[in-house]
């Protein structure tokens, strides 16, 4: 006649809940144990655990990108000064096509002191991973080869626009700073078009080039992972 009905129960008879229990100290690799080396000293087995996870070699790759970015607004500046100079040893239609294109490289080395800062912020925030350098390599080939499309496109406009409002050759613009081309025509018109043209179709084939690699990176983690999950499935079950 009782069934089902709900009965008192003293706060002492119920279980006491397990005291909670701290994490392991260890930065290692996910799914390893910590080494147990004989006489190795705690210091030197943090920096190690620390460096085998990673976290050493990403603040590292960081702190580089970041000085890099500093170094990429300096040579900006350099790239415009000597564009301005050469602009202004030209006729008045080439100083303005100088100008022009100065101002089309400050603005692409400004984008590419913000693309090391967004990758160095990518490499900052992985996680961690039983594979240290590969998602970093992934990373710093999408920078490399977005800074390449950047400098390419931006050439191609910068020497598109110098012809067209110059009428002189995109060869003058870039001589200081990679060998001369050799355009097959005199036209000026279509000497600033087949600039403009092969560069930004340069300046694709690299960046799609670099996010293959970046992608075929991570598709070899991917497939590393996968691998280890069946070796390990397949010892169990043998066991």
């Amino acid at each position: 006649m009782y069934c089902g009905q709900l009965f008192a129960v003293a706060p002492s008879e119920y279980p006491a809940a397990p005291p909670p229990q701290a994490p392991p100290n260890y930065s290692g690799p996910a799914g390893t144990p910590p080494p147990k080396a004989l006489f190795v000293v705690s210091p030197f087995r943090s920096a190690l655990s620390a460096l085998e996870a990673g976290k050493i070699i990403r603040v590292i790759v960081t702190l580089l990108l970041r000085i890099e970015s500093v170094f990429a607004l300096l040579i900006g500046v350099y790239v415009v000064v000597q564009t301005l100079k050469l602009g202004f040893s030209l006729p008045t239609t080439g100083t303005i096509g100088s100008i022009l294109a100065a101002i089309l490289l400050g603005a692409a080395f400004f984008a590419i002191c913000q693309i090391l800062l967004y990758r160095a912020a990518s490499v900052s925030r992985l996680c961690e991973s039983p594979f240290t350098v590969i998602p970093i390599l992934s990373i710093l080939f999408r920078g490399t080869g977005e800074i390449y499309a950047t400098l390419l496109a931006t050439a191609g406009i910068a020497g598109c626009v110098f012809t067209w409002s110059s009428g002189l050759s995109p060869d003058q613009l870039v001589s200081p700073f990679m060998p001369p081309l050799e355009i097959p025509t005199e036209n000026t018109f279509l000497l600033g078009l087949f600039f403009l043209i092969v560069s930004v179709l340069a300046a694709f084939g690299v960046l799609i080039l670099f996010y293959f690699l970046a992608e075929a990176a991570i598709v070899i983690v991917d497939i590393a992972k996968n691998i280890r999950s069946l070796v390990k499935a397949s010892g169990a079950s043998q066991s």
